[in-house]
């Protein structure tokens, strides 16, 4: 009996020892195939050759395991791009670490893709930082044959529209009278107003137009005006398409005063549309002077009600007005 009392803690004893050496293998080789593929190490490099179709994004490898079998760029328009999507390169296997590159192409122009680098074997895959790119618009140029002006065009959405401001016309004085007053008459000769009365301005920022001289002393909505052949001065409708294309909703297109989220920054120089607006200032109409170069610009469109547009240094957005047609705005054609 002594005997027997005697054992019995051996033996349990025993099995505790065999039960943690068993739970300590087990926890081992869990720890294991965690890492396995942890140490697939792999970053997302800047994006460069942004065009509106295409673009090269480089990666590095920077641990390669137990080996990679693919590797490359998975992109999608959607914030956690992973390789199941189609949109993706595959380079095959690889034994070393470094730099590598992918060319992205089918992308659609003016829109946002995130993209990350990936690693993968027969584990699983490793993923790299995410980073994101926006595609431009198209842009190309037309001649204006009736001066010889060139300007720069974007292709936002379906719509093409001058990148620059129109700068046409006879140069006119803005007499500064402190009365409501047009300077500019119908005689056949299209007319402008420049900044502080230089001409050199207008080189720059483009004229400055009452409506009806920019209308050529007409009303009908989408006319040609003193735009070039085959472009019209843009309708309030059209205007609104704009700005719902760079992500203002119905809603906020159809309200006035300033309006939308950040239309306005991609709107203007620098910003993302290409459209790039200079901030020309204006003709007021109440008294001739020309004023706030630099900190606003104002546009009109042949809508005569609610049609114009004024876009300012201090906002992002874009705002939506009716305007004295004696004031001096300048023009943005968009093709027919």
């Amino acid at each position: 009996m002594i005997l027997t009392k005697a054992i019995k803690p051996q033996k349990n004893k025993f099995r505790f020892f065999l039960l943690t050496a068993v739970t300590v293998l087990i926890l081992i080789s869990s720890c294991e195939k965690r890492d396995f593929v942890k140490v697939m190490k792999v970053t997302t490099d800047a994006a460069s050759n942004i065009t509106p179709t295409t673009a090269t994004v480089s990666g590095n490898i920077i641990d390669i395991g137990s080996g990679i079998t693919a590797y490359g760029h998975c992109w999608a328009q959607s914030p956690a791009p992973i390789v199941d999507y189609l949109s993706k390169t595959q380079k095959g296997s690889r034994s070393s670490t470094g730099g590598f590159s992918s060319s992205l192409t089918g992308l659609s122009s003016g829109t946002k893709y995130y993209v990350r680098a990936y690693a993968a074997n027969s584990t699983g895959t490793a993923y790299g930082n995410i980073i994101s790119f926006k595609t431009p618009w198209p842009f190309g140029t037309i001649t204006d044959v009736r001066d010889g002006k060139t300007y720069k065009t974007v292709k936002i959405g379906n719509q093409w529209w001058m990148a620059k401001n129109l700068n046409i016309g006879k140069h006119v004085q803005s007499i500064n009278t402190g009365e409501f007053h047009f300077d500019m008459f119908d005689n056949d000769t299209i007319e402008k107003y420049c900044y502080d009365n230089n001409e050199a301005y207008c080189d720059t920022f483009g004229g400055l137009y009452e409506w009806h001289e920019m209308m050529q002393y007409d009303n009908i909505e989408g006319i040609q005006g003193i735009c070039p052949n085959d472009w019209h001065i843009p309708t309030d409708e059209e205007w609104k398409i704009l700005e719902m294309e760079l992500g203002m909703s119905q809603e906020e297109a159809n309200n006035t005063g300033f309006r939308g989220t950040d239309q306005g920054t991609q709107l203007k120089i620098g910003g993302t549309s290409g459209f790039d607006v200079l901030l020309a200032g204006v003709r007021g109409s109440n008294s001739g002077n020309l004023l706030k170069i630099g900190s606003s610009g104002y546009f009109w469109s042949s809508t005569k009600l609610t049609g114009g547009r004024r876009l300012t240094l201090s906002s992002s957005q874009v705002n939506r007005d009716h305007y004295f047609t004696p004031n001096g705005f300048s023009v943005r054609c968009i093709k027919d």
